[in-house]
């Protein structure tokens, strides 16, 4: 399929899209932008139409995903019992490799019948519903020029390079259509949820609310705007107008993304990339910790992509889906300080990246100027 059959195919499940929302819950969404000629600004109006019609039931999310989405888990998940421990602790100690744990498990099976070691799907299951990282794969190129994601997804091979999808000695041989190479995307909604179950976890998460609520009061009590502390991003004016504009409280749930590439070898060619999410909820003295950022996705390389909003897409999507769930009201999670399961915002702060990774992520113009 070329490149304009895979947009008039983008064009049919947009409209699919359309009949499917319910238009007396439907938000208000900005003017039509003007029709674009350049490929690359046609290809990237593609995505933006597709995340303004986000939904979670056409995500890219397996049943249970989306089950437990709109059906949280209540209450932090045990992994106490011994048969549990065991089996996390092979599937961590093999490297999540399927064959290896079989074999450790069929081993200690054989040398006691009554243990209860959970399967690798199970035990795959338990570390998702613990962690809320549930890996999402999608084609990519094999030069990582782009995904094969949105206006894309239905191209059999790269729109830049020209290189096929999938492995053409398979596709021959035995007519399964193989992908060459795959990224990864790790939905924002099952890792958000995760956050409040515990009490330790839901308390921290208050700090956006609380903050909101001392930087309006100490606005009130000011006479001189120079008396202002500014200590955290939400003492400035934009982001009070803001707040005040829709209402923040301890419920909503605050995210920025950054975008970075790394090279994971020293002698071998890795251009990597990664996707992180940062938790603006939590306090700044816990807000950079390592275990406080969420993974959103990985481009694995070799090679700097030349699309990247189609790796970070799947993540956009669902961000758009997630503020849309409940007619706007939000995300359901269980929340361990309320004991109730509450609707939180997914509201998204600031996109970031350094001066390289900034063009990739907005569009401008590098800091070599326009080429």
């Amino acid at each position: 399929m070329d490149l304009a059959a895979a947009r008039a195919r983008a064009q049919a499940l947009l409209n699919a899209y359309n009949d499917y929302q319910n238009t007396d819950t439907a938000q208000e969404e900005d003017e039509p932008l003007p029709e674009a000629h350049i490929e690359s600004l046609q290809i990237s109006q593609d995505y933006i139409h597709l995340i303004q019609n986000a939904t979670l039931d056409h995500d890219h999310l397996d049943k249970d995903t989306l089950y437990y989405l709109q059906n949280p888990i209540e209450g932090p998940i045990d992994i106490s019992s011994p048969a549990d421990r065991l089996s996390l602790e092979i599937f961590t100690a093999t490297d999540a490799s399927e064959a290896t744990y079989n074999q450790c498990r069929e081993a200690i099976l054989r040398y006691s019948n009554t243990c209860q070691m959970l399967s690798f799907h199970k035990v795959k299951q338990l570390i998702a519903h613990a962690s809320g990282i549930v890996p999402i794969m999608d084609d990519m190129c094999i030069n990582s020029c782009h995904a094969f994601t949105g206006p894309l997804a239905e191209l059999d091979a790269c729109s830049i390079c020209h290189e096929p999808r999938y492995d053409s000695e398979q596709l021959a041989k035995h007519g399964k259509k193989v992908p060459r190479q795959q990224a990864s995307t790790f939905p924002l909604g099952p890792q958000i949820q995760t956050l409040r179950r515990s009490t330790e976890g839901a308390e921290e998460m208050c700090y956006l609310g609380e903050k909101v609520s001392d930087v309006t009061e100490l606005l009130d009590s000011l006479t001189n705007d120079s008396d202002m502390i500014y200590d955290d991003i939400f003492c400035g004016s934009d982001f009070v107008e803001f707040a005040d504009h829709i209402q923040i409280t301890s419920k909503d749930t605050m995210i920025s993304m950054s975008l970075d590439g790394v090279q994971l070898y020293q002698s071998k060619k890795s251009d990597t990339w990664i996707g992180i999410g940062k938790v603006e909820n939590y306090a700044p003295d816990l807000r950079f910790k390592e275990k406080k950022v969420l993974v959103l996705f990985t481009i694995p390389g070799p090679n700097k992509p030349k699309i990247v909003d189609s790796y970070s897409f799947c993540t956009i999507y669902h961000l758009s889906a997630l503020q849309r769930e409940n007619n706007g009201q939000g995300l359901a999670v269980w929340d361990a300080k309320s004991q109730s399961v509450i609707n939180s915002r997914i509201l998204f702060a600031l996109g970031t990246a350094d001066a390289v990774g900034i063009t990739e992520l907005d569009g401008r113009v590098g800091h070599h100027g326009a080429q």
